[in-house]
């Protein structure tokens, strides 16, 4: 009788309180390795983003808490006022995709917030990107590849997609275009826009410098003076 009781009621409670446990201690090393930044090694870094996607997966109601932990990294070492580390480009590169492939809402329906906000990414391959509901206002992308990527619903009040940056076939469905706390202007400045969609986004201000066969004129027709463009040569692109 003791230890049908013992398996029926007792069990499943230090299952539970063993896999809290176990989650504590992994997300506590993990988050501390990313803490570090880059006074650790790109190894350490790499290892705690791949324990942080394990987490993840496994403990899905920690999902926000994990978010928050790869974002702060992110944040934190990339900012726009520190000096940029090419050295570190594979970990950024790796970091944004994990949080990208997350799940977007919670399973009420909510989104997760993620945020990504005033970093500078420059000459990182992140084709096929999903950054549908981020937070990226007044982040700069320089020379940055986000071919066929998604900015759905994605706050870009003040981004700078900037001089080399590809949004070609890019999803901007909901995407808010403004003008952030820093004054700047969601602004593309030379970046590729062939074949994206941008008809479907809230855009209240917006500077366009087009250098490809992009077509400005629906947006103009439908946005009028929210929307300011300029067309220069493609040798100037």
């Amino acid at each position: 009788m003791l230890k049908l009781v013992t398996d029926v009621l007792l069990k499943p409670y230090f299952d539970e309180k063993l896999r809290a446990f176990k989650y504590q201690q992994y997300f506590s090393y993990a988050d501390r390795r990313l803490k570090k930044g880059k006074k650790g090694c790109t190894a350490q870094a790499t290892r705690a983003l791949g324990i942080m996607a394990e987490l993840a997966r496994n403990y899905p109601h920690r999902l926000q808490e994990v978010i928050d932990s790869i974002c702060r990294f992110i944040r934190e070492e990339w900012k726009k006022d520190r000096a940029y580390d090419a050295g570190w480009d594979d970990v950024v590169s790796t970091a944004l995709s994990i949080v990208s492939s997350f799940p977007k809402k919670d399973p009420n329906g909510h989104p997760y917030y993620v945020e990504l906000t005033q970093i500078r990414l420059r000459g990182i391959p992140l084709k096929g990107i999903n950054f549908s509901h981020c937070v990226l206002w007044e982040t700069e992308f320089d020379n940055v590849n986000m071919t066929r990527s998604s900015f759905a619903k994605a706050d870009l009040g003040g981004c700078q997609f900037m001089k080399g940056t590809s949004v070609e076939w890019s999803d901007f469905t909901g995407a808010l275009m403004n003008v952030a706390d820093d004054h700047k202007t969601t602004t593309f400045d030379r970046t590729r826009l062939w074949g994206c969609t941008m008809l479907d986004a809230r855009i209240d201000k917006c500077k366009m410098i087009i250098c490809d066969d992009f077509d400005p004129q629906p947006l103009r027709d439908k946005f009028e003076n929210k929307l300011e463009v300029e067309e220069v040569d493609r040798d100037q692109g």
